[in-house]
């Protein structure tokens, strides 16, 4: 509950330069460590997602936009090192399902639950600074990326995952492998 509270004080720290958010050390000495903590991770994220194109600042009107058009996120795109490369779908005339080794699998674990803790600080700023469409819409995505972090947090075998969308009915679930 102190980070919610500590929205309007932490307000007044947060600026805008160009398209960028900048956290003013000052805060430091106005609030607990840990929320200064959280703020300071959750630009880093909103940060992120602005350079990666996921969401902008207009710093004229006080908003967030999210985008409509967020690139495709590709596994195989990211440092072998880090994930294997060996996933695949296989599409349906009720949806998709996505085969995920046991390190692909981790990697989106991470994958969603930064996502998810990304939106939620974007869905508090967007209130803060009187976005509340914004808000709505970091809500639910902050929503829908917990609920994927935790089907595969749940779902993952020394074999991996599959992961499931469905949009007839419209729903994802994951299972292990």
């Amino acid at each position: 509950m102190q980070i919610l509270e500590s929205i309007p004080i932490m307000d007044s720290y947060i600026k805008s330069k160009g398209n960028k958010l900048f956290l003013d050390p000052k805060a430091k000495k106005v609030v607990e460590p840990f929320v200064y903590e959280h703020f300071k991770r959750g630009i880093k994220e909103i940060n992120r997602q602005i350079k990666e194109g996921t969401i902008s600042l207009d710093t004229v009107n006080r908003s967030v936009n999210v985008s409509t058009n967020i690139p495709e996120q590709n596994p195989s795109s990211v440092d072998d090192n880090l994930v294997s490369t060996y996933s695949y779908t296989k599409t349906y005339w009720w949806g998709v399902k996505w085969y995920l080794s046991k390190s692909e699998s981790i990697y989106w674990q991470n994958r969603f639950a930064d996502y998810s803790f990304g939106w939620s600080t974007i869905a508090a700023i967007a209130g803060v600074i009187g976005a509340p469409v914004a808000s709505v819409a970091a809500v639910i995505m902050a929503a829908g990326n917990y609920y994927l972090y935790r089907e595969l947090r749940d779902n993952t075998s020394y074999r991996g995952s599959v992961l499931v969308f469905k949009w007839a009915p419209p729903s994802a679930y994951a299972y292990k492998r």
